[in-house]
């Protein structure tokens, strides 16, 4: 597996409409289309060259990101690569200097709570957007405060 980090704009010109439709069954609605995130990352499977994950990612401090939006590819939708594509991409933004990683999900995205939490993401509180109440994950590096 590998991760590939990808520009904003090549992103929305290249990949948005495409990734989003795959992994939802529906185009992006108009928040996605005008989300401000910083860049989009993709987990490769690099044995069959094809997409595992994304996630698009904003830079909330200098050492601290939030993944805004992701999903699984659904010829993978049930594959344990899922959760190692997750652990890798949080390394990931690890290894990058980032200290705090947070993450929100609708509260009824069962198998989306298991892998955050798995992955080591705590619970830290809800809110309740246009799609329903979801739920507040963070996930912190050790010996970090």
């Amino acid at each position: 597996m590998k991760v590939v980090a990808i520009d904003r704009d090549i992103w929305i010109k290249d990949y948005q409409d495409v990734a989003y439709k795959a992994v939802f069954g529906f185009d992006p609605p108009s928040e996605i289309k005008n989300s401000l995130f910083d860049k989009a990352f993709l987990v490769i499977d690099e044995e069959k060259d094809s997409p595992i994950i994304y996630a698009t990612v904003k830079q909330t401090t200098e050492k601290s990101l939030f993944i805004e939006f992701g999903g699984s590819f659904p010829s993978y939708k049930l594959s344990p690569k899922v959760r190692k594509a997750f652990f890798l991409l949080c390394k990931t933004f690890k290894e990058a200097g980032s200290t705090y990683t947070s993450l929100s999900t609708l509260n009824n995205n069962i198998s989306m709570q298991k892998l955050a939490l798995s992955a080591g993401f705590m619970p830290m509180g809800m809110n309740i957007s246009n799609h329903g109440l979801m739920i507040d994950y963070a996930l912190q590096s050790k010996g970090e405060e």
